[in-house]
């Protein structure tokens, strides 16, 4: 059974959050630690990580962030997406698996922890873009030679997404509404679209099965037909889709069984330390090296 990536995170996310720590109190001088690759890594952010992973260690958890964070930005050049919506249901999934009623309770008590909140979501944002990247990348490419599959149908879609906390949204809006079926959808994403990522692509997601996007987008894709263009609107932002075609695969079945586990943690681990050695990486506080 396929499941989307999130779901991957959730039992570990229940877990952390009850391993988060009781030094309410404690309030760190935030100041760069570390630079990666030229982005600064914050005292906030390696103590997020400290308890996000469950690790007393800071040093420690200072390296799984990098290696996080290292993972996330290869993730993203293979073309892995994370939509807003993802992050929002990831957490509320979250919140609810920890006994709140919704994510702005659950919220709430992240910030009365000293947690900073686009912080958190910025990590969570990287767990699911990694266990996206690993799933379906890493996997795909590691294990060519398997030929267990199953025969499925798949879409190439192509989206335009405008950010409703846009200052120009309403006049973009009004813009790609009047255009929609006179310009080639291609060229108003690369002219309008928010996500930069399949911007550049001219929309270009890839191709998608069922179950791949957040279930309002994932469900709207699949009751239209190929050649639609048609509008989802969201809490954060609106999505103009266009599904050029719909073709069967064979597709790659979710591989199980320890021996494939240790396999592909190995192998993992071989890319991880070949990725780190193309990384700068810098250490402005020298107690992490």
């Amino acid at each position: 059974m396929r499941h989307k990536p999130v779901f991957l995170i959730l039992s570990f996310l229940t877990f952390v959050f009850l391993s988060f720590g009781s030094d309410n109190d404690e309030r760190l001088l935030d100041k760069v630690a570390i630079v990666v690759n030229g982005k600064p890594i914050l005292e906030s952010e390696i103590e997020l990580a400290r308890q996000w992973f469950g690790i007393k260690d800071r040093k420690e958890a200072a390296k799984r962030l990098i290696e996080q964070i290292i993972v996330s930005e290869i993730a993203e050049k293979a073309g892995v997406h994370v939509s807003g919506e993802e992050i929002e249901e990831a957490i509320d999934k979250l919140a609810k698996a920890n006994g709140f009623l919704t994510s702005s309770q659950f919220e709430e008590k992240l910030k009365q922890q000293g947690i900073i909140i686009p912080e958190f979501k910025a990590l969570i944002k990287r767990e699911i873009m990694n266990a996206k990247f690993i799933q379906i990348y890493l996997r795909k490419n590691l294990f060519k030679g398997i030929s267990e599959g199953k025969l499925e149908k798949v879409r190439i879609i192509r989206i335009l997404y405008l950010k409703k906390d846009s200052p120009d949204f309403k006049e973009k809006y009004r813009a790609v509404k009047s255009s929609l079926g006179k310009e080639p959808f291609d060229k108003l994403a690369k002219d309008y679209s928010d996500d930069r990522l399949t911007a550049d692509k001219g929309g270009l997601l890839g191709e998608v099965k069922k179950g791949d996007l957040f279930s309002k987008l994932d469900k709207a894709i699949w009751s239209h037909k190929v050649g639609d263009i048609f509008k989802v609107d969201t809490e954060n932002g609106v999505y103009f889709v266009k599904i050029e075609k719909e073709e069967e695969k064979v597709t790659v079945v979710p591989i199980t069984g320890k021996n494939i586990q240790k396999k592909l943690k190995k192998e993992f681990d071989i890319f991880l330390k070949k990725a780190k050695e193309n990384t700068v990486i810098e250490y402005l506080d020298k107690s992490l090296m």
